[in-house]
């Protein structure tokens, strides 16, 4: 549980803050998924890149392909409104080892494989460019985590939960 020196200083843009509804329930949303705010699901899909499926594995068989894979996950890229950050609901509950995260430690896991696979967030989380977040997340979502896992081991901690 410390400081991290190698898990980078997002200046509290990975604290997620509170958004109350009208209807007087709330959410807790880090900074660089609030774009998410401005989208619903079928606009989301406009941000996916085109063709999607050239992401993982080169030029689609037809059109139809490409809708399938992008309807298969899209709720990679949908925020889950229900959890801390509003991270996505397939995003891991535990590090590499198995261990069971605070819901911090989720955020600030997510926040640090995102930005390898965007190649970068910029200082100011709210000013992703929202086209590269989808492609990042539906990327971190489906691509073989095995060269981000090897560079997240390199000393990198999270914040664990006690274990009743």
């Amino acid at each position: 549980m410390g400081i991290n020196p190698h898990k980078p200083d997002w200046n509290g843009q990975n604290i997620p803050k509170e958004i109350k509804e009208f209807n007087g329930s709330s959410f807790f949303i880090i900074p660089m998924m609030e774009i998410f705010l401005e989208y619903d699901e079928n606009t989301i899909v406009q941000l996916a890149p085109k063709p999607l499926w050239s992401i993982n594995w080169g030029p689609p068989p037809s059109q139809m392909d490409n809708d399938f894979y992008l309807l298969d996950h899209i709720l990679d890229v949908v925020p889950d409104f229900f959890r801390y950050g509003c991270i996505q609901a397939t995003f891991p509950t535990t590090d590499l080892k198995k261990r069971k995260l605070t819901e911090q430690g989720q955020v600030d896991r997510f926040l640090f494989l995102v930005d390898m696979v965007y190649g970068g967030l910029p200082k100011n989380h709210r000013e992703v460019n929202h086209r590269g977040l989808v492609e990042a997340l539906i990327k971190l979502a489906t691509d073989n985590y095995s060269e981000l896992e090897f560079e997240e081991s390199e000393g990198v901690e999270w914040e664990l939960a006690s274990e009743k």
